[in-house]
């Protein structure tokens, strides 16, 4: 299967699981088995929110990539204000807070796309089951998340063509109390962009911080093979890709 090259189909936002599911997965046994049957009762954990887009020019090269992990993103105005410095025509963001107290129940990439007049696509890693831990407390406007979303996006000056979500092998790391309980694992998000040069695929990817160097090795071999399956020879980054090597 490869992608085609098509305008993104779902404009509407992603569906929330209401408050009531969330409390009650809240209290469900920490288990491979339950998490697995939480996680696929949730669609948002499989869908991609990517409004079409009427911008049809093609990125010229030499082409300005951004790549930023935000932790949440607390300050939008102030880091689109910084990323817009930078001239990047593709923005990859990671760690993106949809619907959170924390960050003010706001989208927050979503947000920045609009501070940077550029499209986005988003997709959820987790569904957050509780506000968050530590100094994220603080920061907390309500009591309750409107919808609990974190995960990960794409900006771009151009429309974001065929943009998916892959998920990552999990080892069911965040799936407790010890740090905060969440339902989901981590992703990738990739779309096609057309430039001057012909289509590209651009890859936003978020690894495992709490698995070991093998088990985020283990994520970037089935991310690679996944892209391969879906651009084929279609470009993704340039110079040579890394190679993955058991206990490497």
């Amino acid at each position: 299967m490869h992608l085609d090259l098509v305008k993104p189909a779902q404009a509407a936002p992603l569906d929330t699981p209401d408050q009531s599911t969330r409390r009650a997965m809240l209290q469900l046994e920490r288990t491979h088995a339950i998490h697995q049957a939480a996680f696929d009762s949730l669609p948002c954990l499989n869908r991609i929110e990517a409004p079409a887009s009427a911008q049809t020019q093609q990125l010229a090269f030499p082409l300005t990539v951004a790549a930023w992990n935000m932790e949440r993103c607390y300050a939008v105005e102030a880091s689109a204000a910084l990323v817009g410095t930078t001239g990047a025509q593709l923005v990859l963001l990671s760690e993106m807070d949809n619907g959170m107290a924390r960050t003010g129940q706001r989208h927050t990439t979503r947000d920045m796309a609009a501070l940077l007049g550029m499209t986005y696509a988003y997709g959820v890693e987790f569904v957050e089951l509780e506000l968050g831990n530590g100094v994220e407390l603080e920061f907390c406007v309500d009591d309750e998340n409107r919808h609990g979303f974190h995960g990960n996006g794409i900006l771009a000056a151009t429309t974001l063509q065929s943009p998916v979500v892959i998920r990552l092998p999990d080892q069911l790391f965040w799936f407790n109390n010890e740090v905060s309980a969440r339902i989901g694992s981590r992703c990738a998000i990739a779309s096609v962009v057309m430039t001057t040069e012909g289509p590209v695929c651009a890859v936003s990817v978020h690894l495992e911080s709490r698995g070991d160097g093998a088990h985020r090795g283990f994520q970037m071999q089935v991310l690679l093979e996944t892209i391969d399956t879906l651009v084929g020879t279609m470009p993704v980054h340039p110079g040579r890709r890394p190679q993955y090597r058991p206990g490497g």
